[in-house]
């Protein structure tokens, strides 16, 4: 009974139900239970396969005094390390699947407005078609409709069932910690290209608003640049959101589920302040603006803004010193 006690032992170490062992090695639930309850014996293949799985030599898992230990130290395995292919590519694979949710209910949200600023602008260019009071009830109702989108999307992505993974802080079998390193490594020139084309059009977005209220066109104009602006940022969080996630995803592996490892506490404020700052800035940016109309100075709140994150972050170091 002693090879059938090692696998016991091996599988329990590795966290794997006798499903996984069975995907692992090649054959059916039912063989794996039938070798762990000593009615049947793996042949010499199996018993391979078995010790390349669990990273020991085949004389540790036939030997009952080894219990199934890894004769090397370094490829020791326990409950917290994560060995399994397959559960990590589940993990990204339902990051990305969560991401791609995430975004379109984004999207919904930021491209909202939109409509309102399009029933306005019909409104300036055709006042006698299409009155005021009706422009505000029809993009009111469009803006409800789209943010109802968008929430339904969050809803799914809340409900999207995340695999199972060892408790944080683990660590990876050194396999898996080589594929992962490697997938990250190659996927990094084409991680930067979708940021770099995401980062591009949220810089690009004002263009159309600052060019509209430098020309000095009309509130028809303006509420067309602002249609385009919102159309800029939510096709930028296309490229951003999904990359971030697919990214993160495996950074996260790799760090153990720790995403903060390595991070510097100063880093980690700022992140934390990022998070709050930018919207309330957007937020009274648009406030601003559609209380005067008059784009052509508001716009100025964000450069002055970017400059005073960086007082802000540095007197929030300060009172956490203090």
């Amino acid at each position: 009974m002693a090879l059938a006690d090692n696998i016991i032992k091996c599988r329990k170490q590795a966290g794997w139900s006798q499903e996984a062992l069975a995907a692992q090695v090649g054959v059916s639930r039912q063989s794996v239970s039938k070798w762990e309850s000593g009615q049947s014996t793996p042949d010499i293949e199996h018993i391979l396969k078995l010790a390349e799985a669990f990273q020991v030599t085949t004389d540790a898992l036939l030997d009952a005094k080894s219990g199934g230990q890894p004769i090397a130290e370094d490829t020791t395995t326990d409950v917290n390390t994560l060995c399994e292919r397959g559960i990590a590519q589940n993990y990204v694979g339902y990051k990305i699947d969560e991401a791609a949710l995430i975004t379109r209910g984004v999207r919904w949200c930021v491209m909202a407005p939109s409509a309102l600023f399009a029933m306005l602008a019909l409104n300036h260019a055709l006042p006698d078609t299409l009155p005021m009071s009706l422009a505000l009830v029809f993009g009111l109702v469009a803006i409800l409709g789209m943010v109802a989108k968008g929430v339904k999307c969050f809803i799914a992505a809340q409900q999207l069932q995340a695999p199972a993974l060892p408790s944080a802080p683990f660590s990876l079998s050194p396999a898996l910690k080589e594929e992962l390193t490697t997938i990250q490594r190659e996927q990094r020139p084409e991680i930067q290209k979708q940021l770099t084309m995401g980062i591009s059009l949220f810089v690009l977005c004002a263009a159309p608003l600052l060019i509209a209220a430098l020309l000095g066109m009309g509130s028809s104009a303006i509420f067309l640049a602002l249609v385009l602006l919102l159309w800029l940022v939510a096709t930028g969080l296309q490229y951003v959101i999904p990359t971030s996630a697919h990214r993160d995803a495996v950074v996260f592996l790799l760090q153990g589920g720790d995403m903060d490892a390595g991070k510097s506490d100063d880093t980690k404020r700022a992140e934390r302040l990022a998070g709050v700052y930018w919207p309330l800035l957007v937020a009274i940016y648009l406030g601003w603006s559609l209380w005067t109309m008059n784009w052509g100075v508001t716009w100025i709140i964000f450069p002055v803004g970017a400059v005073a994150f960086g007082g802000v972050v540095g007197l929030a170091k300060l009172l956490a010193k203090n």
